[in-house]
């Protein structure tokens, strides 16, 4: 059953990359595509994946998606090399920003569950990596685990 979904407004990216064709995401994003040959919608999100209420009783932020497959009810999100822990965002941890964080994780995940829409997350580790557990980039490895990873949706 295919289902009709207003895709809203690309979200910008708050990725530390100056050039987002070049960030982790986009990589494993553009391979994903690759895979299921077709373009995902990019950092988009459904007008029904919805954050917190503000004090008003009002949504105060829809959550965005890194990819969305429309035809194939599939929404892919990547998780890439986090920075560690350091003096100025220790403070944030300690606010529960890294609360926040899994709290609309988990209820990104239970929308999209209800609404039927398949959800795969990527980690980069999944991926080649080196000791630094940064992404290496090799393609032909990557896209060995992505099919594997995605093999239901191919």
């Amino acid at each position: 059953m295919k289902n009709n979904y207003q895709v809203l407004d690309p979200i910008l990216s708050s990725s530390n990359v100056s050039d987002p064709e070049m960030s982790d995401q986009f990589y494993i994003i553009n391979l994903c595509n690759q895979l299921l040959i077709g373009d995902g919608q990019n950092e988009s999100s459904l007008g029904w994946v919805l954050g917190d209420l503000n004090n008003n009783g009002k949504v105060s932020e829809i959550l965005p998606l890194a990819v969305f497959y429309e035809a194939k009810d599939l929404v892919i999100e990547c998780v890439v090399n986090q920075t560690k822990p350091n003096i100025d965002n220790i403070e944030a941890l300690i606010s529960g920003d890294f609360n926040t964080i899994n709290n609309y994780n988990n209820k990104r995940k239970l929308m999209l569950e209800k609404k039927g829409v398949n959800l795969v997350t990527i980690e980069h580790t999944m991926l080649d990596c080196d000791e630094n557990n940064n992404l290496c980039r090799d393609e032909y490895k990557d896209t060995i685990q992505l099919k594997a990873i995605l093999s239901k949706y191919i």
